[in-house]
C-alpha cells in the first residue's frame, strides 16, 4: 500500500530520562519545599484539561505541592483558583527545564480526556514517573514504580 505509512508513536528518552533531575528545579516547583510530596501537571492551561479539580485533592492532601507547567486560556482564572494554595505555575518550561521538570516531580497528575496523541504522559513516565490518569466520569490509574 504506498500510500500508506508507519507512524512509530515515542519520545526521546535521552531527553526524558532520569538523569535530568534536579534539586534546583524541585525547589522552584515546590516553592521551595523541596521534600514535600510534588504533583505534575504539564500541559495547555485550558479549561477542558479540568486543572480545576485538582484543587480540592491538593486540598485533601496538605502536605502536597502541585506544579502546573504550561500557558493557556485558562491561566488566569487558575493563578487566582489556586492564590494562596501549595500550587506553583511556572508558566512554559522547554528543553532541559522540561526534562528537569519532569525528572524532578514524583507524581505526574493529568484529568483530561481531550488530549491529542498522549506524548506528555510518555515524557512523564520516561524518568520513571508515576503517572496518575483520571478520566471523566471514572477512575482510570496507569501507574509506574517511582525509583529513584
Amino acid at each position: 500500500m504506498p500510500q500508506v505509512v508507519v507512524w512509530r508513536k515515542g519520545i526521546d528518552t535521552a531527553r526524558f530520562h532520569p538523569k535530568f533531575r534536579s534539586e534546583e528545579m524541585r525547589a522552584k516547583l515546590t516553592g521551595g519545599h523541596s521534600e514535600a510530596p510534588l504533583l505534575l501537571y504539564v500541559g495547555r492551561l485550558a479549561r477542558e484539561k479540568r486543572i480545576q479539580d485538582l484543587k480540592p485533592l491538593l486540598a485533601r492532601f496538605p502536605g502536597a505541592r502541585l506544579a502546573l507547567v504550561g500557558t493557556g486560556p485558562h491561566e488566569g482564572e487558575l493563578k487566582e483558583l489556586f492564590q494562596g494554595s501549595n500550587c506553583v505555575i511556572t508558566g512554559q518550561l522547554s528543553g532541559q527545564e522540561l526534562s528537569a521538570a519532569f525528572a524532578s516531580a514524583g507524581v505526574f497528575v493529568m484529568l483530561s480526556d481531550s488530549g491529542t496523541h498522549g506524548f506528555v504522559v510518555l515524557e512523564a513516565m520516561a524518568p520513571v514517573l508515576m503517572a496518575t490518569l483520571f478520566p471523566r466520569r471514572f477512575s482510570f490509574f496507569f501507574l509506574k514504580l517511582n525509583v529513584r
